[in-house]
């Protein structure tokens, strides 16, 4: 999927969800609260960061009358691919390539995938999401896979999310966000992730 200049869109069908929520007297936070102008307060979280810069980007293309993708570093871009965000493979590998499939045919070339097992489910919860990596690129050869480890959040287990690293790398994806917890600063010193 690209945006492109006459659409006027920076993310999600008009404006991102941080903006719209920000425009709207609500906080950004995963709970979506509802909070009065005076209330509102952009979150300082580290999983809120992003939704915070977007927002700031968003609001500044608002007021200067432009797609943020345009004003962002200054570059003078005509139209920027952006990614599809299904979520969880949560009912199945067949649903999964369903939908990716679905979306590509769309015209989303760019898929960021959860994967959904985490350091308690052990092994059996690894080879499912090295799995959904497997099939989905099997599936969707030409499509630009990302995968979110989010459930790491929980676990400090960087040996673990080294392993999922590695075992996806062969697919290919361009991107694995949050394959180490944040909070795991010794996971990041060490950098064994592989480049992808």
């Amino acid at each position: 999927m690209l945006y492109e200049d006459k659409l006027h869109l920076t993310g999600g069908n008009a404006a991102s969800p941080a903006v719209f929520d920000i425009t709207n007297g609500r906080c950004p936070d995963a709970g979506r609260r509802n909070q009065s102008g005076r209330e509102l307060r952009l979150s300082a979280s580290k999983n809120r960061d992003g939704e915070t810069v977007i927002a700031l980007w968003d609001l500044r293309g608002k007021l200067l009358k432009q797609p943020a993708y345009r004003i962002i570093g200054k570059a003078d871009r005509k139209r920027v691919p952006v990614y599809w965000r299904p979520g969880e493979a949560s009912r199945g590998l067949d649903d999964a390539c369903r939908r990716a499939r679905e979306a590509y045919e769309k015209g989303y070339r760019y898929q960021e995938w959860y994967f959904t097992k985490s350091a308690k489910d052990g092994d059996e919860g690894l080879k499912e999401n090295i799995e959904l990596a497997r099939v989905l690129r099997e599936k969707l050869s030409v499509t630009m896979l990302m995968f979110d480890n989010h459930r790491i959040r929980y676990y400090a287990d960087a040996d673990r999310s080294v392993k999922l690293c590695k075992a996806i790398a062969p697919t290919s994806p361009f991107g694995a966000d949050e394959p180490i917890c944040p909070e795991h600063v010794d996971g990041y010193q060490n950098n064994r992730l592989p480049h992808m």
